[in-house]
């Protein structure tokens, strides 16, 4: 159980990531016109692209080795609310946005063109998300409805239209299990549903109460049988058993997290001796696969980004990225191996981080 083997790591040992990389995404903000906020980015299975979601409705196209811009993709009116690659290894290049101008669209990100648009008349689309065989695509909306599209036809198979009472802002399917995922929502419910049943009771397999708003929804644990569920604003975190539906733990404040003085002092860090955490909201939630590790990444106010440990009863700092951003940042994608990480933020910047040693001269 990832539980039991966390939880006697008292101190977190992980390698300091430098500064590689910084760029604007858009040459606006380099000219002092209108800056164009990094609002969402996503890595493709294969590493090969980054895309990034603007605040001027346009998803541009990244070497995350380099940051080297090569495509952008035009094509939303309004808010892009989400972005996710294709998990399958076949299909790499095929990115989903989703916004707030009642579309999905899906683009090929290898050669910039849009292949299909979707769309979903009179709802704000908050999240989408396709599952790891790349045949079905879900997507959740403000009126609380999720929709979900077999992708070999690109006909609509349901609507759950009574599961959640307010806004979806969260859908993932399993990382290995092509018939599960999961939803959550403003409503603070958190729902798993199995897609081989025939109505909407009958695939809903679990229903969790998180207490807070639902931002953001990762799997974790050598069998992805349990998510970390992030609510961005508070700062909370919760996590969860999926298939027993309760809850192994529960941080109110991820601020405040219960960690001794002296397990802070063993981990270089001062805060006087008062147990906290220098952030002041919360990102995302990172699973390490290779040594079944759990990283929340969370950012200050000015800019600076930390990547919290998550142990189950307690949060404590791993790693600072500072000098990347001068503002909130609102997104971050890390490497399959950790070795390097990509941050986005409100000051239009996007930033790429190494934890590689630098090579002598």
């Amino acid at each position: 159980r990832w539980g039991s083997r966390l939880g006697n790591q008292a101190k977190m040992e992980s390698a300091p990531f430098r500064l590689v990389n910084s760029v604007f995404n858009s040459d606006a903000a380099v000219q002092g016109g209108d800056e164009c906020y990094v609002l969402g980015t996503a890595l493709s299975i294969d590493e090969r692209i980054l895309a990034v979601s603007s605040s001027n409705h346009v998803i541009k196209l990244y070497d995350p080795n380099t940051l080297g811009l090569f495509g952008q993709l035009a094509g939303h009116t309004n808010t892009i609310q989400d972005v996710v690659f294709s998990r399958n290894p076949e299909q790499p290049h095929l990115l989903f946005s989703c916004s707030d101008d009642s579309t999905l669209q899906i683009w090929d990100a290898r050669q910039g063109f849009l292949v299909r648009r979707i769309n979903v008349q009179g709802e704000e689309i908050l999240s989408c998300s396709v599952n790891c065989n790349g045949t079905l695509l879900a997507a959740g909306t403000h009126k609380g409805v999720i929709r979900l599209w077999d992708l070999r036809t690109g006909k609509q198979l349901t609507a759950f239209q009574d599961s959640h009472s307010d806004e979806v802002t969260q859908v993932r399917f399993h990382p290995s299990i092509p018939n599960l995922f999961v939803s959550g929502g403003e409503d603070m419910l958190l729902i798993l549903f199995d897609l081989t049943q025939n109505d909407e009771d009958d695939c809903i397999l679990s229903t969790m109460n998180c207490e807070h708003p639902v931002s953001r929804v990762t799997f974790f644990g050598p069998q992805h049988d349990h998510v970390a569920i992030v609510s961005t604003a508070s700062p909370t975190l919760s996590l969860w058993n999926i298939d027993s539906a309760e809850r192994v733990s529960h941080f109110t404040d991820v601020r405040v997290s219960p960690l001794s003085a002296a397990t802070l002092a063993a981990n270089g860090q001062d805060n006087g001796g008062v147990p906290g955490l220098p952030v002041d909201y919360l990102i995302d939630a990172h699973y390490e696969s290779f040594s079944q590790r759990l990283f929340v990444s969370a950012g200050t106010f000015s800019g600076d980004v930390g990547l919290l440990h998550v142990n189950q009863h307690y949060v404590q700092m791993a790693n600072q990225l500072v000098g990347g951003h001068s503002s909130i940042v609102r997104s971050c994608v890390s490497a399959s191996d950790s070795s390097s990480f990509i941050s986005g933020g409100e000051d239009s910047k996007i930033s790429l981080w190494s934890s590689a040693p630098t090579n002598p001269l």
